[in-house]
């Protein structure tokens, strides 16, 4: 893909401050996408150059929606539990990653669904 081409497509990044997470803005960002990164904290929000950090809580399904209300092109997760117990494996590596799938599925077939042509 062109870089003229990459700037016009816009990539959402959750799990943006883990260690893989940051990789994945920064390589974004330098290979000239339009990123905004997912983060739960503001005091993230100077860590991506380059990249829009929105505030969001991958545990609510309602706080995910509604990031997703905007159109995205590409949605990549790098979510994972930072301490390997089953209770936060459940709740992120499962459940959060679950939210994002159910909220992106929504808002791409919204957003397709209302290019349709009627016959």
């Amino acid at each position: 893909m062109r870089n003229s081409d990459k700037n016009k497509h816009t990539v959402l990044i959750v799990g943006a401050t883990g260690y893989i997470g940051r990789a994945v803005v920064a390589e974004s960002v330098s290979q000239g996408y339009k990123v905004v990164a997912v983060t739960r904290s503001p005091a993230s929000e100077g860590q991506f150059a380059g990249a829009e950090v929105v505030i969001g809580d991958v545990t609510d399904p309602a706080s995910v929606a509604k990031v997703l209300e905007r159109k995205f092109d590409v949605v990549i997760s790098c979510l994972a539990c930072r301490s390997g117990l089953a209770k936060d494996f459940d709740a992120i590596d499962y459940r959060a990653t679950l939210n994002i799938l159910k909220a992106a599925r929504k808002a791409a077939h919204k957003s397709s669904s209302c290019c349709q042509r009627s016959a």
